[in-house]
């Protein structure tokens, strides 16, 4: 008897090495002075929202091929090894001098009236060539884009974007007019560059970002064609499915919160994880009912993933 085929996945985005620690204090803490302080490291491993997302969809047994182009420096060789730790088909990752490779140390401290905080510092990998993960060329005769998809011998049941760059909207395009359900997770909008986001979402699906994120919603009565999800942190999740209006759904609570990082990133993946899960991975096969089964399912992922320091502590906690 055959086995069952998985489903697959192709992700891409700006990558990230994260380095998290901890601030502590061994004589005390005492505001408006200079404490003595020591910084313990808690994990050291690939992170970003792409990252983070292409290996939950490795643990959750997808076929999962991230798109990545990074340097050879122990830094990028140590991420596109974590990929493969996490269940990530690296095919498509390169570590080449022309990559480049992202840092990302997290920190958590106390603030002066000693509740938690968090101060995030980004610089790259010594000795990268490039500020940013190289994205393929699309015009000209050189142009890379094209060659990547002449190559390619699979369609994917989802693809996932999550930046504005031309390479990953126009391989999201040509995605969707194969079928394939396109996903694009919006980090963070400036409105000096929404034309470009508003390009990316009209090639999409499916279309994620939260209330801090993006503020103002008015472009979405011209999406009458998507499912648009908005997470609300602390007071849940929206969506609203072809234009029929906005659907709430309650939280789902933890009282044993230690780390929110990574959490948008664990209902990104747990919801097309859901989909999956109920056939449900073409946008035609989405109703309002599914989409909130599949939402509530991603909340509780990540309330739990909320409990544990680190974007993947569900993970670590179960293996």
């Amino acid at each position: 008897m055959n086995e069952e085929k998985k489903l697959s996945i192709i992700g891409v985005g700006s990558y990230n090495l994260d380095t998290i620690v901890k601030r502590e204090y061994p004589n005390g803490f005492v505001p408006g002075k200079r404490n003595k302080f020591v910084e313990n490291l808690i994990i050291e491993e690939i992170g970003s929202n792409p990252g983070n997302v292409m290996c939950i969809m490795g643990w959750f047994d997808w076929e999962s091929y991230p798109i990545a182009l990074f340097d050879n420096s122990e830094e990028g060789m140590k991420m596109t090894a974590d990929m493969k730790r996490y269940g990530c088909n690296t095919r498509f990752v390169t570590n080449t001098p022309e990559g480049g490779t992202n840092l990302l140390k997290v920190t958590h401290d106390i603030d002066e009236n000693g509740n938690p905080k968090r101060r995030f510092s980004k610089r790259h990998a010594p000795g990268s060539g490039f500020p940013k993960d190289k994205a393929f060329t699309v015009m000209g005769k050189d142009a890379t884009l094209p060659k990547f998809i002449q190559q390619l011998d699979f369609l994917p049941d989802v693809y996932f974007f999550e930046s504005t760059t031309a390479a990953w909207r126009e391989l999201g395009k040509w995605m969707r007019s194969q079928g394939v359900l396109v996903y694009y997770e919006i980090q963070r909008m400036y409105l000096k560059e929404f034309a470009k986001y508003l390009k990316c979402m009209k090639e999409s699906d499916i279309i994620k970002f939260s209330d801090e994120a993006v503020e103002d919603l008015d472009f979405v009565d011209e999406l009458k064609d998507k499912l648009i999800i908005q997470t609300l942190g602390a007071k849940g999740v929206r969506f609203n499915l072809r234009g029929a209006g906005w659907v709430t759904l309650p939280p789902v609570q933890n009282d044993n919160v230690v780390d929110t990082e990574g959490c948008g990133d664990w209902t990104t993946a747990s919801f097309i994880n859901a989909l999956g899960k109920r056939g449900a991975v073409k946008f035609s096969d989405l109703t309002s009912e599914i989409v909130s089964e599949c939402l509530m399912e991603a909340q509780e992922y990540a309330s739990r993933n909320a409990s544990y320091f680190g974007t993947k502590g569900i993970i670590t906690a179960n293996t």
